[in-house]
């Protein structure tokens, strides 16, 4: 008999990461010694908060992490982390982060706009292996030829890149990096840094606490799945939307190809959640974007089928 191995959730993942960074004591210990790692100056966070910023589809639903955070010395940092790594991926995040700044700061305690020494957005990425550790971005003028808005900072951080470098090293006793290299590391892994820092040491606890409530496993799972349902839809949908529109030969015909493929994969993915009878038709309806009214009229049009 074969004993089917669980997935192990690690910091990477949303939920987990939030439970660890924005702990019930908010004493940040693990947020203050990540961005401490990334910025190479010594970051105290005084206040974090989740972000969330209203998304039109699920792929943006399931998008890891929004976390706001503001430091002692008035540094506003916006943290995100990505499973994918992509220019589109950098835009959003920075049209994200302006929102932010455009909707003000009520969300934390006694802060004005003209008191924010520094913004800075941090894009954890661990998609793949590239050519950088990190990559910093600032606004630059290019008819003056020099950084237009020292106060703004983009780190690209390829997470996946310090692991491939550093974790053998951390094991020998070098804990140089040991925070970022955590945050892909599994189950084993996650325990061997734990006996390297202290500050692991109780994350990764955490992390195990929450690895073994089925309940918060369980609301991961579902989500896992119905992001990977709806990106296999959605990439059928512009295939066959490219094609209705390259064979009719016309801008309008490829422009409706994109939109019917689209709409006829999302009731493609409506039906597979439905088929799995564990989301209520409130959840999926929010999940695709859809009314759910016409989540009901297709779960009705399937029972009709069945009979």
């Amino acid at each position: 008999m074969v004993t089917e191995t669980k997935k192990f959730f690690g910091l990477m993942y949303d939920r987990i990461f939030k439970a660890v960074a924005l702990n019930e004591e908010k004493n940040y210990t693990f947020l203050n010694a990540l961005l401490t790692d990334i910025v190479d100056n010594e970051v105290v966070v005084i206040e974090a908060n989740s972000y969330e910023v209203k998304v039109e589809n699920i792929l943006e639903k399931i998008k890891i992490l929004d976390l706001l955070v503001r430091t002692k010395n008035n540094e506003l940092i916006n943290i995100e982390l990505n499973n994918s790594f992509s220019k589109e991926v950098l835009e959003r995040n920075l049209i994200y982060y302006f929102d932010i700044i455009g909707r003000g700061f009520k969300h934390f305690n006694n802060i004005e706009e003209q008191h924010i020494a520094k913004r800075m957005q941090i894009n954890l990425n661990f998609n793949k292996v590239g050519k950088h550790f990190k990559e910093y971005i600032k606004i630059y003028n290019v008819t003056e030829q020099e950084v237009y808005y020292d106060q703004f900072e983009i780190i690209n951080v390829n997470v996946l890149k310090y692991k491939k470098i550093c974790y053998d090293k951390i094991i020998k006793g070098n804990k140089e990096h040991i925070y970022l290299v955590s945050l892909v590391s599994d189950k084993e892994e996650l325990e061997e840094l734990g006996m390297k820092d202290s500050i692991i040491r109780e994350v990764g606890n955490k992390v195990f606490e929450m690895n073994n409530d089925e309940e918060i496993r369980d609301q991961m799972e579902r989500e896992l799945e119905a992001k990977i349902v709806y990106q296999n839809g959605l990439k059928y949908a512009k295939q066959d939307g490219i094609k209705v529109g390259y064979d009719s030969g016309i801008k309008e015909g490829y422009d409706n190809g994109v939109k019917d493929g689209f709409e006829d994969a999302k009731i493609s993915i409506v039906k597979k959640m439905l088929q799995k009878g564990n989301l209520p038709t409130k959840e999926i309806a929010e999940l695709t974007n859809l009314e759910e009214d016409k989540v009901l009229e297709i779960q009705k049009e399937m029972l009709k089928d069945e009979k």
